[in-house]
């Protein structure tokens, strides 16, 4: 049976979006991970879709912990609330969705106009909920179970609910599976000056007692095991944080992606890399420039909601010792998307 509840949320950008926390059977949904369709990332102007997507979640309220509904695994769409991973899942789905065809307008963004500056984000905002609130109507309802299609394929190791395992949890597991399903690609290596690291992915089964699902069935530890086992001696490229020192970009490099020789775009996907022992990433987040200086959109937990970070990315990082630098995974460009 599906669990549905409703509240409403005063938000500066989405005060017209009805939030919901929906909890689907695991095997209700079924869709191929292969008719997601992508082109070679060439034009950039969409990535402004991306990030205006984003923007529109200011203001959501930050909660860890929403998809430890059950140990029985199943699809949580949550709007009232997101953690930084979930922020970024909600917004990769629904810009997936917002690419097909009979969708496109749903954002009020067309082709020619997602690069300007003049979007209107209330508009934006409107429009992302005729998606998330089709669910109430009969001939628009498919609009809203396409966007779950979405979130499961990219939440899920081949888009396939099969138990917490499944479920992607490291989020170097997240970007392989999703490049595989050829929805991201990652570009850290693109940008000179970056290091890396090898070791070895097993922080979820030395601390399994910091995990509620893993703490009330152990027999689930063998099955995370396994899969930190492909993840044995795993070198990760990082660009260290240094390389986004507080010095100010050239703004005259803006249009081609490139700011003081970081391979970063607005919208990208930013994954910041951490020291501790058997962890890869520990926060997510999409780029944003402002005034030619990174930041972060993200939910953040300090802040205690969806925020545009006023501090720069570097500020943020430079006295966080056990943050070391960032992942930069592009989200690649659509020809079609879920349920064409």
């Amino acid at each position: 049976m599906n669990i549905f509840s409703v509240s409403l949320l005063s938000c500066c950008r989405l005060s017209k979006l009805i939030l919901g926390i929906i909890v689907f059977c695991g095997n209700c949904i079924c869709m191929s991970a292969g008719e997601v369709t992508v082109s070679s990332c060439c034009n950039k102007s969409y990535k402004n879709k991306i990030l205006k997507i984003a923007e529109n979640f200011q203001g959501i309220p930050y909660k860890g912990g929403t998809l430890d509904v059950s140990v029985n695994e199943s699809l949580v769409v949550r709007t009232d609330s997101f953690d930084c991973t979930t922020f970024v899942e909600t917004v990769l789905a629904l810009y997936l969705v917002s690419c097909s065809d009979n969708l496109c307008s749903d954002l009020c963004i067309s082709t020619n106009d997602i690069s300007t500056e003049d979007t209107n984000s209330e508009d934006t905002g409107y429009c992302i909920s005729k998606i998330i609130n089709s669910r109430d109507s009969n001939e628009n309802n498919g609009k809203f179970q396409k966007f779950c299609d979405a979130l499961q394929i990219v939440r899920y190791r081949d888009g396939i609910i099969d138990g917490y395992p499944s479920r992607l949890h490291y989020f170097s597991d997240w970007i392989s599976d999703n490049e595989k399903k050829g929805i991201v690609r990652e570009v850290t290596s693109l940008t000179s000056g970056c290091e890396y690291r090898t070791f070895n992915l097993n922080f979820m089964t030395t601390h399994s007692s910091s995990y509620p699902i893993l703490k009330s069935d152990t027999s689930m530890v063998s099955e995370i095991r396994d899969i930190e086992k492909r993840w044995k001696s795993f070198r990760m490229n990082y660009i260290p944080k240094n390389r986004l020192s507080d010095n100010k970009a050239n703004t005259d490099s803006v249009s081609v992606g490139i700011r003081r020789g970081l391979v970063v775009d607005d919208g990208d996907i930013i994954a910041l890399t951490t020291r501790i022992d058997g962890l890869d990433i520990v926060h997510v987040g999409f780029a944003k420039w402002i005034d030619g200086r990174l930041h972060l959109v993200h939910a953040s937990s300090q802040k205690g909601k969806v925020i545009v970070d006023d501090v720069p990315l570097y500020d943020y990082l430079k006295n966080k010792k056990n943050h070391t630098g960032i992942r930069v995974v592009e989200i690649c460009e659509p020809q079609c998307c879920v349920g064409k």
